[in-house]
């Protein structure tokens, strides 16, 4: 299982196989802002990062018919944001990634950590994801994704 992150740790330490550095990968990392955009890459290998997760389902049902994208959710909020912010991103990513499965569409997270602190295990993520309704399995499976990708 991978993440990617903004900081050089040990990814052992937090139960990973592998941590990307940001840096190293974000010329690989399209930030999708329109879903037009997601057309444009559907037909290659590519890793879009959402910068909205409220997408036509159409658009994931191209992208899973595809299957050459794999869509990049960021975590980061979901540790940052409390409250009201945090229930409506959590229940965006559950939506999101019913879609995903509906259409067969690939999906994984990243938590994009700057700080050793802000670093969380797989455990955690874990743990967060299962508030979204996002079971243990998918969580593992969709964090493996990344290396086939990147």
């Amino acid at each position: 299982m991978e993440d990617i992150i903004k900081t050089k740790e040990n990814p052992g330490e937090y139960g990973f196989s592998k941590f990307y550095l940001y840096m190293n990968v974000k010329n690989k990392i399209m930030e999708i802002d329109s879903e037009k955009k997601i057309l444009n890459y559907s037909n290659k290998k590519s890793v879009l990062l959402l910068k909205n997760l409220r997408i036509n389902s159409e658009m994931i049902k191209v992208a899973g018919k595809r299957g050459k994208v794999l869509f990049l959710i960021d975590l980061s909020p979901l540790f940052i944001e409390k409250g009201i912010k945090k229930a409506v991103y959590l229940s965006q990513i559950r939506d999101f990634v019913k879609l995903c499965t509906k259409y067969k569409a690939f999906y994984s997270f990243a938590t994009f950590a700057e700080t050793k602190k802000q670093i969380k295990t797989i455990d955690e993520i874990k743990k967060e994801l299962e508030k979204a309704g996002i079971n243990s399995g998918q969580a593992e499976f969709a964090l493996e994704m990344l290396g086939y990708y990147l």
